[in-house]
C-alpha cells in the first residue's frame, strides 16, 4: 500500500489496522477533500476507515477493531446480504 496516496490526516490510522492485520479499502480524514466531495457526499466530512471482514469473524473483528482503535472511535459493522460482503466503519469523533 501506497501511504502517501491517502490523507495525510488518516494514514496512522489505516497503518495502525493493516498492522492488525485489517484488510483497509477506504478512507478520509473527513477535511483532505475539495469541499464539493463532501458538500455532494462523495467523501464523508469526518475520520474513516473501512475494511472488509469475513463472514466468520465479523462480529468478532467488529470487537477487535473497538480495541485496537480505543474509545474515541465508533465502529459499524454493515452485511450486504445481495453480494455477500461484510464491512466494517470505523468513524472518528
Amino acid at each position: 500500500m501506497n501511504y502517501a496516496e491517502l490523507d495525510p490526516g488518516i494514514r496512522d490510522v489505516v497503518s495502525l489496522l493493516r498492522e492488525h492485520g485489517f484488510e483497509t479499502t477506504d478512507s478520509g480524514d473527513g477535511v483532505s477533500k475539495p469541499a464539493e466531495w463532501y458538500a455532494s457526499g462523495e467523501a464523508m466530512p469526518f475520520p474513516n476507515v473501512a475494511a472488509k471482514v469475513a463472514r466468520e469473524s465479523f462480529f468478532g473483528e467488529a470487537a477487535r477493531m473497538q480495541e485496537v482503535l480505543g474509545p474515541k472511535w465508533r465502529i459499524e459493522a454493515t452485511y450486504w446480504p445481495s453480494s455477500d460482503v461484510y464491512m466494517l466503519l470505523a468513524v472518528g469523533q
